[in-house]
């Protein structure tokens, strides 16, 4: 199903989603996104639909599967306000997700921002968060005391966008700095008392936190076949050079579990190795017992997004014939 306009940059938990972006020089960014919530018979019928979309296109640019709360900055940058996760029941359209009665949204991301659906209960509320809270007809955005202020702009674009896009333009947007005391107490009313269980799962979340800050070595490894152990030698570690990436082969770059894992395809290397690149990455991530929000990404030689190439020493782009 064909997004309406008006959804574009909305996606829904329990949803699968194919996201194609085609830029002006032609390179090709095709991604699936898959909620939290939705079931694995769908997440492997949108895998298939991603595969035969793939080679329709005679293999994308830059390909990956990401996962709610764990996108990659690629795929966010498509979205220049930012993306908001809609909460609701699986299957259920996003126009009717969208009058739900109170939701409530915490803003992250300084460079590519996103708006995601949480537990209305005050837990939410620290000095480091940025909440906004759709209780129609207003909308209110609250600001911890700690918070920068380009994220600040962003969720007021988030913000407007909600407005824009699920109340037609309707709606008054209410912003609230906790330094205004009496304001700040007035909108913590609106929110649910706390739980213990709510509580686990916020240190949880900062503990994951403080795993994604911590610094990964990096590998990177010649992909051969689909045995891990087999046939995906390590090439070499941090650090990287770029003199390592031949153009008939395959490689993949691990960065550790809070980071993308990246499959490289030389643009000489033959089609079978392209297409089975994703899935070999993915073997990669199964086998070493990665988180299943880890996104893996195929990319080919010439369309390297910027994230790829600052991992490599003295990088330099290539002329492709």
């Amino acid at each position: 199903v064909h997004a309406k306009q008006a959804d574009v940059g909305f996606f829904h938990q329990g949803n699968c989603y194919i996201v194609l972006q085609v830029d002006a020089d032609d390179t090709t960014y095709l991604h699936m996104w898959q909620g939290s919530l939705s079931i694995a018979s769908e997440q492997e019928a949108m895998r298939k639909h991603l595969e035969k979309v793939d080679r329709t296109l005679e293999g994308a640019s830059f390909l990956s599967i990401e996962h709610e709360g764990h996108e990659t900055s690629t795929f966010l940058s498509h979205f220049e306000d930012g993306i908001v996760v809609v909460e609701g029941k699986r299957r259920q359209p996003i126009s009717r997700a969208s009058k739900y009665i109170k939701r409530l949204y915490r803003v992250d991301g300084l460079k590519y921002s996103r708006a995601i659906c949480r537990e209305c209960v005050r837990s939410e509320a620290d000095d480091d968060s940025i909440l906004i809270l759709d209780g129609y007809p207003r909308m209110y955005v609250w600001m911890g005391r700690s918070t920068d202020y380009v994220l600040r702009i962003k969720a007021m674009r988030l913000a407007k966008k909600m407005r824009t896009w699920q109340r037609d333009g309707k709606g008054h947007i209410v912003v609230i700095d906790a330094t205004q005391m009496q304001m700040s107490e007035a909108f913590l009313l609106k929110l649910q008392d706390d739980n213990n269980d709510l509580k686990g799962n916020c240190e949880d979340v900062e503990r994951g936190k403080l795993l994604s800050t911590e610094p990964q070595l990096r590998h990177l490894y010649r992909l051969n076949g689909d045995r891990v152990l087999y046939d995906m030698p390590l090439v070499a570690r941090q650090p990287l050079q770029q003199k390592y990436l031949t153009s008939t082969d395959c490689y993949l770059l691990d960065s550790g579990p809070s980071q993308p894992v990246l499959a490289w395809v030389g643009i000489e290397a033959d089609s079978d190795a392209l297409y089975s690149a994703l899935h070999r990455a993915q073997a990669y991530t199964q086998h070493h017992n990665y988180p299943n929000h880890t996104a893996v990404c195929r990319l080919t030689e010439g369309e390297e997004p910027g994230d790829f190439k600052r991992v490599f020493c003295w990088w330099r782009d290539r002329a492709i014939k």
